[in-house]
């Protein structure tokens, strides 16, 4: 092939077209024009990572991805303007539905496709798409190849209409963050309503768009749920990050980055943090619904160790249980913890959290007690926790073992183990796979949607104080035992209350 400079005129601009029919980027650029009388687009990294996820939707690599990222970052434009006009005119038998929360947004939206659609820059691209007469409507439209663009809201009529791709923006109201049931209803209309609309469930498409707003929002349902690719872009960056971008090029991210600065600076964000508060800032900003003013933990209270040391390094081990409810697998999480005493400070070596029946819920207790050869096991009072207690004794772990009775709510128990945790003595590991969870239950508490870790930690905080002189007294620091006076009987339960009993 000729260099670029080398083609005429004309076949400069041929191959121009080609690469916009190609290149969603391109294309975007183009159709940003279209919207704006001619405006040229400012680039930014943050558009690239969308283009791409996109570009990966279209062809079928990825078929569930969500974005989230802060508002007034072109996020509409591009997936609800851009994306489907281009997917339309690379198949002009597509069928695609923007969804929102009102039919005033989606219709908007809807508006802009036409708008592309109908400019004569968009024909010269796709001449094999045009708009039937009297198919053109405020809120739908259908092509001559048997492709439409569809706009309907969280309220509107599915029935009976099928389509390739959902494009989901902006499905909550940002105050419905405070309204469980309205979230609630929201996430079952679009359970039961639009997520079986495809007409090929085979081959279904589906992006959702948005800014968070609580942690058990539409997002927040779909994360908990498997098949889901994520494009998280916070206003600033919490952890350096490789991101792909098309060409096979990486946007290295650094950590306190601000996303586009040319549109929203760091001293803007500031000045919005400030008039929303911490809370509404984390969610619908940093992407981040569990960030919440007046939370009970302080992410910094907690020190950090590097690679995790073996058994043996440890005076004592504790195990911490936080059951479910029920026996039911389809009931809340149940929850365990293993902390490791040394010299004063304990250690979070592991976590276990899971949905389980009881027969494996007491397999799991009893295997890991084994493993880490637990010195003592904690387990929650109630419910089926008295049946898991027996149990584990009835199995033979031999420990130390607690079961706790639960006094007061949720919140004062952990209010009450905040007052240990501030001593800077309980380390987390720079890296686990289950570290992220575990900060967002913690700092969105009581407002996240699961606290069962939350839990699991009170009462091992409540355990670990009251049981200070059996954890210090069996070793020194060298490892060595030590001639301290014992109770006439080790003691073999804890009763939570600061209490023993043999």
């Amino acid at each position: 092939m000729k260099p670029l400079a080398h083609l005429s005129p004309l076949a400069r601009r041929k191959f121009a077209e080609e690469v916009k029919r190609r290149s969603l980027g391109h294309f975007h650029a183009e159709a940003f024009r279209m919207l704006h009388g001619g405006e040229d687009i400012t680039p930014g990294d943050h558009i690239d990572a969308m283009v791409h996820c996109l570009e990966q939707l279209a062809s079928g690599e990825i078929r569930k991805l969500i974005i989230t990222l802060p508002p007034r970052h072109g996020k509409s434009e591009l997936v609800s303007g851009a994306f489907p006009a281009w997917v339309l005119g690379n198949d002009p038998n597509s069928k695609l539905t923007i969804v929102s929360y009102g039919s005033d947004l989606s219709n908007s939206l809807f508006n802009n496709v036409r708008t592309i659609v109908k400019d004569d820059r968009y024909r010269q691209l796709f001449p094999r798409v045009s708009i039937r007469k009297g198919q053109d409507r405020s809120d739908h439209f259908v092509t001559a190849g048997g492709g439409e663009v569809r706009a309907t809201s969280k309220a509107g009529a599915m029935t009976g209409l099928g389509t390739h791709f959902l494009i989901v923006d902006d499905f909550h109201k940002a105050n419905e963050s405070m309204s469980a049931v309205e979230r609630d209803n929201a996430i079952e209309t679009f359970r039961t309503t639009f997520f079986n609309r495809f007409d090929n469930l085979n081959d279904s498409r589906i992006v959702i768009v948005m800014q968070r707003i609580h942690d058990n929002d539409l997002v927040g349902w779909a994360l908990r749920t498997p098949g889901w690719h994520h494009l998280n872009l916070p206003a600033y960056a919490v952890e350096d990050e490789a991101i792909p971008i098309p060409r096979g090029r990486v946007w290295q991210r650094r950590k306190g980055d601000v996303l586009a600065p040319f549109l929203i600076s760091g001293d803007e964000l500031e000045r919005k943090r400030a008039e929303m508060g911490e809370r509404a800032f984390g969610a619908q900003f940093q992407q981040d619904p569990t960030i919440a003013e007046g939370a009970l933990i302080d992410w910094n209270w907690f020190g950090q160790y590097g690679e995790r040391p073996q058994r043996s390094f440890f005076h004592k081990i504790v195990q911490s249980w936080d059951p479910a409810t029920s026996d039911r697998i389809t009931s809340d999480y149940s929850a365990g913890m293993t902390w490791g005493y040394r010299d004063g400070e304990w250690y979070l070596l592991d976590i276990i959290r899971a949905q389980m029946p009881f027969n494996e819920l007491t397999d799991r207790v009893i295997a890991w007690h084994r493993q880490w050869k637990a010195d003592a096991l904690v387990i929650e009072g109630a419910s089926i926790g008295i049946s898991l207690y027996q149990m584990a004794k009835r199995r033979s772990c031999r420990a130390l073992s607690g079961r706790l009775p639960l006094r007061g709510s949720k919140e004062d128990r952990l209010a009450k183990a905040t007052v240990k945790l501030q001593s800077g003595d309980f380390l987390l590991p720079e890296t686990a796979p289950w570290l992220d969870a575990l900060r967002k239950e913690l700092l969105g508490f009581p407002d996240a949607t699961n606290d069962d870790q939350v839990d699991a930690l009170s009462q091992f905080v409540d355990f670990a104080f009251y049981a200070e002189d059996w954890v210090k007294a069996e070793r020194d620091s060298s490892g060595r035992r030590m001639n301290v006076t014992r109770r006439a009987k080790r003691p073999r339960s804890y009763h939570g209350d600061g209490s023993f009993s043999g």
